[in-house]
């Protein structure tokens, strides 16, 4: 692994609102190099983000999106930061548990648990070589939770 840079370079899912984006540009702003990522391309479109941030438009369950992540931190050279931000709590409007069924559980598993954990599979010689930062965050819905 050669790296290509020192700037510190971050990968924060789920970059294109809310804490998401408040992340990267704040992260921006201090003089990182951002990756970031979110499921609609018009929502980057709105958000305004400073230079330095690559955005890709993808899904973080889509084998190919973690493929294009992965290659934009190698393009970096390095990942000092990755923050697993991008997550999902269901089919919304949300459904009352009664009526939750397996196929909508295997997709919060999938968003939340399965894609996060195989892109930091991939991704960690990039931390491990800059002594990088692993943080994942859970959504306020751990704290207060919603009805239904």
């Amino acid at each position: 692994m050669d790296t290509k840079t020192t700037e510190r370079v971050a990968l924060v899912t789920g970059g294109s609102a809310g804490l998401g984006l408040a992340l990267t540009t704040a992260l921006a702003e201090d003089g990182w190099r951002v990756i970031t990522d979110g499921r609609n391309a018009s929502t980057f479109k709105e958000a305004d983000l400073p230079e330095g941030v690559t955005t890709i438009v993808g899904d973080l369950t889509d084998a190919d999106h973690r493929e294009d992540l992965r290659t934009e931190v190698e393009r970096h050279g390095r990942l000092d930061l990755l923050v697993h931000n991008a997550s999902t709590l269901g089919p919304l409007p949300m459904k009352p548990l009664a009526d939750v069924d397996i196929a909508d559980l295997q997709q919060v598993w999938r968003t939340n648990i399965g894609g996060p954990l195989v892109l930091t599979s991939t991704l960690l010689p990039w931390l491990r070589e800059a002594d990088g930062v692993l943080l994942s965050i859970s959504s306020d819905a751990a704290v207060n939770h919603y009805e239904t």
